[in-house]
């Protein structure tokens, strides 16, 4: 059976058991709560039905902010995903192994040719989030929303042509802003992904949360070397 994750939900900690139920009747085996730290998870009396993942985003358009924050915060979020504003951020976020994922999201024209083989390169991941299409869907004309899809398209197009992996979130900040992985997948396999689309929610991120587990937990010593149970 397939293991299906949204790694990116924007939650109070109040209202975290209603994305958990959403996401259960969804069909989802885990969530990332953005902001939310593993210190603070640990904290939560919740019952786990769902998976809750914690990550950080990074905003910033100077690398010595990045690693600053990123220096501070590795070891207390499962996933790091960065928001560059401009061309030497993406290069940056592509190459420090810190950061899991990059999110274009209003700067989409920062991942072009070259910023797309760098991540191949370097085994870094594309986050596509939703919420961007479904907030124009509502407030703008068919035309402004035709050149963000054409933009996911040009985006989703690249990164299939170029082996960048992707993971497509949903950005919710609302428990029905989430929908089924089965249905999500269908859309944006029309974007440019094609049957590389399921993945985006299950194989990809599972693996990210599975990795960043292990690099996390006592047994990581560094890459490549594990220490083994007595």
């Amino acid at each position: 059976m397939r293991k299906f994750y949204d790694l990116y939900i924007v939650a109070s900690t109040e209202d975290i058991p209603k994305f958990l139920e959403r996401g259960l009747k969804l069909g989802y085996r885990g969530i990332a709560i953005s902001g939310l730290s593993i210190s603070t998870r640990e904290k939560l009396e919740i019952d786990l039905n769902v998976e809750i993942i914690s990550r950080l985003d990074l905003y910033f358009d100077r690398n010595i902010q990045a690693k600053r924050i990123l220096r501070k915060e590795r070891r207390n979020f499962e996933i790091i995903v960065a928001h560059p504003k401009n061309v030497n951020a993406a290069r940056f976020s592509a190459r420090d192994r810190r950061i899991d994922m990059i999110n274009f999201h209003g700067n989409e024209h920062l991942f072009g040719p070259v910023q797309a083989k760098l991540m191949a390169n370097e085994g870094k991941i594309l986050e596509v989030c939703l919420k961007r299409i479904r907030v124009l869907n509502k407030k703008s004309s068919l035309r402004t929303l035709f050149s963000i899809i054409r933009r996911y398209y040009n985006m989703l197009t690249l990164a299939r042509e170029m082996g960048v992996d992707v993971v497509c979130s949903s950005g919710a900040s609302d428990p029905y802003e989430m929908h089924p992985p089965r249905d999500i997948a269908a859309f944006i396999s029309t974007l440019g992904l094609g049957d590389r689309a399921i993945y985006s929610l299950s194989k990809i991120p599972m693996s990210i949360v599975e990795r960043n587990r292990l690099k996390l937990s006592n047994k990581f010593i560094a890459p490549g070397v594990m220490l083994l149970d007595e």
